[in-house]
Order: structure tokens, then sequence, then C-alpha cells
């Protein structure tokens, strides 16, 4: 808690719960990391890597609140955003985010929560991307992305759009409400494929796309 860290190669703080990579692994578990100031890293703010349990959704509860993350993936450009997990039963709440070039928080897995964050100039050297983004996996559900300030995010890429909020490549089981979203170079909430998920009660303003 109360650290300010800074000016590393990689990740700021990375919990390394299964170092095989393996999906199922048993894991890490009751990881906070509360307070802290994390800039000028070379990957990501937080790694939540593997926490929990998958094979039986026991979750890791951890949690990222209430830090300060700017200029996040300085050296390795893509998918390092301020906080990354993979595994069960995360929250990130309360975080003030800003300056990253490529995605802010990508909560991948189960029940992963993300609420209450201030997010703002994501995306800054990306296309093809969301300043929130999580997909690929039908199985991973349960994320919910509530109650957040997403903005003023643009890009210098001309090839592709850029979302607030993107949920790709039949991602599923995932909740979007209650979010204010605006000043973003591209769409509000993109869904690429998937099944049960939820857009509802957001507020979008000044879009160079569609709300969703």
């Amino acid at each position: 808690k109360y650290c300010e860290i800074s000016y590393a190669s990689g990740a700021g703080v990375s919990v390394n719960g299964d170092p095989g990579g393996r999906t199922f692994g048993d894991s890490s578990y009751e990881i906070d990391v509360e307070g802290c100031h994390i800039y000028n890293v070379g990957a990501q703010g937080i790694y939540f890597h593997y926490v929990g349990n998958r094979g039986d959704l026991t979750p890791g509860n951890c949690r990222a609140f209430n830090n300060w993350f700017h200029d996040f993936g300085t050296i390795t450009k893509t998918y390092c955003g301020a906080v990354n997990t993979r595994g069960v039963g995360v929250d990130i709440e309360f975080n003030l985010i800003h300056d990253g070039s490529h995605l802010a928080l990508n909560p991948q897995g189960n029940d992963i929560t993300v609420r209450y964050n201030d997010v703002s100039r994501a995306l800054k050297e990306s296309a093809d991307m969301g300043v929130i983004y999580n997909g690929g996996d039908t199985t991973a559900r349960g994320v919910l992305i509530e109650n957040n300030i997403i903005h003023d995010s643009t890009t210098v890429s001309t090839q592709h759009d850029i979302h607030a909020v993107y949920v790709d490549d039949a991602g599923a089981g995932t909740t979007v409400r209650k979010n204010i979203i605006y000043n973003v170079g591209g769409n509000g909430v993109f869904i690429n494929g998937g099944r049960d998920n939820i857009v509802e009660n957001n507020i979008f303003a000044n879009l160079k796309g569609v709300g969703a």
C-alpha cells in the first residue's frame, strides 16, 4: 500500500499465481494494491496473472483500489494496461488512469469488477482497440464494467476505429452499465460477436462514432 513505483522495464506490480501459465491452475489469493502511484513502467501497471482458480471458479479476492496510473506500456506498447487480469475475482475500483499508447484496462477472466474509475488519454497510438478491452474466451464471464468515467481518448492511427469499451472475438457475459463516456474518437461500446452481453443506462456524448 501507498507506494511509488516507476521506471520499471516490465510491470509495476506482477502477481504471478501460476508461473506455468495454465488456465486452470491453483493460484494466488487476497492480494491488494492500494493507494499507489504507478507510472513510467514498460509493461502493465499491475498484472494479476492467473489469480483464483478458473477450474472451480474460486475467487482470488484481489483488488486494485485507489491507485494513480499513468504512462504505462512505454516499452511493450500493446496489451499492457494500467491493470491486466487473468483469473477469477478481481476488483478494479476508484483508480485514476491516464496516458497510455494502447488499452487502459484488460479485465479478462471470470467475475472481474471494474467500477468508479476515471480513465482518459488512452489508445494514443492504437487502432481496433478499446480503452477497456476484453474478449476472445466465451467462458470468461461475469465481467462488470460499471460507474466509470471514460473520456478524452483519441488516436493518431487512421486504420480502424477505437472504442471506449470493446468486447471482442465472441466475448460473453460482460455487463456495461451506468458509465459516462465522452470525447472518444470512435464508438462508445462495441461488441464483436459473443452472447449474453448487456449494455444499459450509459451516458454517451461527443463521440466520433455511435454510442453502442
